[in-house]
This record gives C-alpha cells, sequence and structure tokens, in this order.
C-alpha cells in the first residue's frame, strides 16, 4: 500500500510551519496566503471552523471561540496550567483526562488535541496542494521539555488529522540533524528563540537505538486516552476524516473566509 509523502512539521506554539523534501533538501511549504508559517490560532464560527490567519483576523470580535496557543494545555491537567489559563480570553476547563476548551460556538468541549489536529490539517492540505499527492507520514517536532504524556497528546493529534505514520522528534534534535551534526562528538548548544518560547538545550547522542516502540512512535492505548480520542473524533468531521486536497480545494467543515 503506497502510503504518500512524508513531511516534517514544526507545530508551534504562536505559529506553525511545514517542509517536504524536494531533491534531498527541505522545502518550505507556503499556505493559501503565500506565507511559510501558519498562526497557531483556531477559531469555531457559526458557519464553522477557521485557522491560521483567518481565524487570527477575527479574534479580537469572537475572542471566546478563538483558541490560541493551544500547545501550552496539551497532554496537561489544569492544575499544571492556571497561569495560562487565567490569561487566555477564552474559557479553560477539565475533564477527566485534562483540559479542555468550553467554545460557544463549538460543538462540544474541546480538547487541546483537537486544536492540535485543525492545525495539523490545514498544514498537510498545504503541502497536499503543493506536491499534488496524499501526504500520510510525517515528523513532527516538540520541546525537548515536554513530557510523555504531552508526546502522547500530540501523536493523538496527529492520527486525528489522518496521518498514518507520525514520528515525534526533538526541536534540539532535529535542529543538530538539519546542520549535519548527527555523529558530532563535541558539545551542541542549541538556541530555540521561538515567537512563545526560549529555550537551549545540549542534545546527546544516544549509544544505541532502543528496538522497543517508544512514545514518539506509538500512541497511548490507556482508556483515558482512548475516550479522548473517540470524544475529539465527535466533536468536529475534521478529526474524524481528511479529505486529500488533490480531491478537493474546501472540505465541507471549513468556513469560507472572507475576501
Amino acid at each position: 500500500m503506497r502510503l504518500g509523502c512524508t513531511v516534517g512539521i514544526d507545530l508551534g506554539t504562536t505559529n506553525s510551519a511545514i517542509a517536504v523534501l524536494r531533491e534531498g533538501k527541505p522545502l518550505m511549504v507556503p499556505n493559501r496566503h503565500g506565507e511559510t508559517t501558519t498562526p497557531s490560532v483556531v477559531a469555531y464560527t457559526a458557519d464553522g471552523v477557521l485557522v491560521g490567519q483567518d481565524a487570527l483576523d477575527q479574534a479580537a470580535a469572537n475572542p471566546k471561540n478563538t483558541i490560541i496557543g493551544a500547545k501550552r494545555f496539551i497532554g496537561k491537567q489544569l492544575s499544571g496550567v492556571r497561569i495560562d489559563a487565567a490569561r487566555a480570553a477564552f474559557d479553560v476547563g477539565e475533564d477527566e483526562c485534562g483540559v479542555v476548551f468550553n467554545c460557544p460556538a463549538a460543538p462540544a468541549p474541546l480538547a487541546p488535541e483537537a486544536i492540535g489536529a485543525e492545525l495539523l490539517l490545514e498544514l498537510l492540505r498545504d503541502a497536499e496542494r503543493l506536491v499534488g499527492q496524499p501526504v500520510a507520514r510525517a515528523v513532527v517536532t516538540v520541546p525537548a521539555y515536554f513530557s510523555r504524556a504531552q508526546r502522547e497528546a500530540t501523536h493523538m493529534a496527529a492520527t486525528l488529522a489522518g496521518l498514518q505514520e507520525v514520528s515525534i522528534l526533538s526541536e534540539p534534535v532535529a535542529a543538530s540533524l538539519a546542520y549535519g551534526l548527527g555523529g558530532s562528538t563535541g558539545t551542541v548548544l542549541v538556541f530555540d528563540l521561538g515567537a512563545g518560547t526560549f529555550d537551549a538545550s545540549n542534545p546527546r547522542p544516544s549509544p544505541s537505538p532502543s528496538p522497543s516502540p517508544s512514545p514518539s512512535q506509538a500512541p497511548s492505548t490507556s482508556p483515558c486516552s482512548s475516550s479522548r480520542r473517540a470524544a475529539t473524533s465527535r466533536s468536529s468531521p475534521a478529526r474524524a476524516t481528511r479529505t486529500s486536497a488533490v480531491q478537493t480545494s474546501t472540505p465541507p467543515w471549513r468556513a469560507t473566509p472572507n475576501p
């Protein structure tokens, strides 16, 4: 079974990006606005879901239904993000599995994984328009400090977006590999000056790869993860299925942005 091409995705706190390999070199994928970064913003309206710049443009007029910075909440309990929750313009609550967002325009409480899935869907459709074939595999980068729960939640978001094979890679490791430092024996210091966070990491090579699957390769099968996955899929058709951009330019669950 042919799985289509593979992409690399930076699912960021403030902005996200996606790249494909062309002749062995990474090519940043432009979105439909011609930009190579997409705001990590998702908004729910009476007409459907807005993602990226379209969602950001209407945030001031629709704050309760516009989720900004969902990455700060993914894979966490409410007790660990109370400061971020207090600063958010949208309502942040909790269910038995962790943080949820209560948007009046959404059909049900939304898990951060749901927001991540919407962002990934937008990025994947941009990539499919560029390469002209389905995208089914991806490497998604996450901060080095992400816990197992946060990595599993990110993996779940990617699965809900329709990806068949997902690898989760720490951002400083990805940066080291991109600069050809994977086999370096010296000290490597990676600075990640992001729009939402600033991190410094010292990635070190592992003595040998582990033969068993890791959280980066497989999602959790815990009852909580399964119930969160099912609830997230039911809350929006976007998380249940993904129609290839090769087949249709605008999915039915998307709102049509104003010109």
